[in-house]
């Protein structure tokens, strides 16, 4: 089956990167530990491990051109 015949949304533009570096190990670690995640671990592990030292983000409805480094950028205090 390709990518095509899942009919899947279009995915929004990521709107919000952020630095993970030194957590890479913590991250990979806490998804091993998670039950769920063992009987496909290893695509998994590959996939997340090729990430890098970046997570990114969409925020759904963002006006175009909305750039973040922190999830709860405009959210009150």
């Amino acid at each position: 089956m390709t990518v095509e015949a899942l009919r899947l949304a279009p995915q929004p533009p990521i709107t919000t990167r952020i630095s993970i570096r030194g957590f890479e190990e913590a991250k990979l670690r806490a998804f091993a530990h998670h039950r769920t995640q063992i009987q496909e671990w290893e695509p998994l592990r590959k996939f997340i491990d090729g990430q890098g030292e970046v997570e990114v983000f969409s925020l759904v409805g963002a006006a175009h051109g909305v750039a973040e480094d922190d999830l709860f950028t405009g959210v009150p205090i």
